[in-house]
């Protein structure tokens, strides 16, 4: 047969299906022992021979692996165990329990809308309690929708002429919720016409009992600014500064906003032996420039149960803006315009802007 044709081949076609059949243990028990040293060799001692690979791996999974001991092929791994550094235990933040009472005028939206600002920069949790007096009005209470802050909107019932202050029965409506409730953290005290820095309330959340801070005094055409408050030493308080000529009377003198104090206090006994015949409230028939002091006497019979706050009580963090508009001031409802304003000065035209 001439080269190039197939019977030739076809002749030894018999031998080698001989030799590949007498081969095949052979072939199977090189790629069992392929296999098996492939299972007990540990490929990861050449992790660093490629730099450039990223080894991703669970929290854990770093020590549960230096833990594992690896036995075979006549090989052992002794391991030492390591143990992690204890991580610091996070506890929650306190909550803040901001009592704000409002009642509807010509500023309210401005100072509800500040105050919201602000306590949207404080970390949760805080519960905002606004309060009014009659109704809840159309404006405070879209406002209130549209902070994204956790709020409770209170309404007191209309108080009679003889009552000398609104705010009394809307602080203390603020207080039968957070006792009825039994609402847990800071009580703070936040009239919506103050201002406020959000450290302020990073403060307050360090209060353990009752504590205490400075106010500034803020009165337009005033020659100075009048700071009052406790003076500490320590974190004690050692006295108090004020200006106000009624002070030889009073027992404490704090502003309302300047003390927070744990909603705890209302519900136990009082302290120092004394005991609570009453609710812990704002007494209406107390004579102007007295209900800060009657109310923190409820609460601690001395400056020793007194907690000094911001900077052993150096650094202002509040400021008592007094400033209202007029009663009789007329302002858009809701500070809506219905219609647009009449034009009191027309836009100018480049062409106009160039002429002498």
């Amino acid at each position: 047969m001439p080269p190039g044709g197939g019977k030739p081949m076809a002749k030894h076609a018999p031998i080698i299906g001989s030799l590949l059949n007498n081969r095949r243990p052979l072939l199977l028990g090189f790629c069992f022992l392929l296999g098996f040293l492939l299972g007990v060799f540990d490929t990861r001692r050449f992790e660093a021979s490629f730099p450039d690979a990223v080894s991703h791996s669970f929290p854990g999974q770093a020590l549960e692996d230096e833990q594992r001991g690896l036995v075979g092929a006549g090989a052992s791994r002794i391991l030492v165990q390591q143990q992690l550094p204890a991580q610091p235990r996070l506890e929650a933040p306190v909550q803040l329990l901001i009592v704000t009472p409002t009642y509807n005028r010509p500023f309210q939206a401005m100072y509800l809308t500040r105050l919201a600002h602000t306590l949207r920069l404080v970390r949760p949790p805080v519960l905002w309690i606004v309060v009014e007096t009659g109704w809840q009005s159309e404006e405070s209470v879209a406002l209130l929708m549209r902070t994204g802050l956790m709020y409770r909107h209170l309404v007191v019932q209309q108080f009679s002429p003889q009552h000398k202050d609104r705010g009394v029965h809307q602080r203390n409506h603020a207080l039968d919720h957070i006792q009825q409730h039994a609402l847990q953290g800071i009580v703070y005290f936040a009239d919506d016409d103050n201002n406020y820095s959000v450290e302020l309330f990073e403060e307050i959340r360090k209060v353990k009992r009752f504590g205490v801070l400075p106010v500034a005094m803020l009165v337009e055409g005033a020659e100075k600014t009048t700071i009052e408050g406790p003076v500490c030493a320590g974190g004690r308080v050692i006295g108090w500064h004020t200006s106000e000529e009624s002070a030889a009377q009073r027992r404490f003198h704090s502003d309302l906003c300047g003390f927070a104090f744990n909603s705890s206090l209302m519900w136990e006994p009082g302290g120092e032996g004394r005991r609570r015949n009453a609710p812990v409230r704002f007494r209406d028939n107390i004579k102007e420039g007295f209900q800060e002091t009657t109310f923190i006497e409820q609460l601690v019979g001395s400056e020793a149960e007194m907690e000094g706050l911001a900077d052993d009580c150096r650094e202002v963090l509040v400021w008592h803006l007094r400033a209202e508009a007029a009663r009789d001031s007329v302002y858009p409802t809701s500070w809506m315009l219905r219609a647009s304003m009449n034009i009191t000065t027309p836009a100018r035209t480049p062409e106009s802007i160039r002429e002498p």
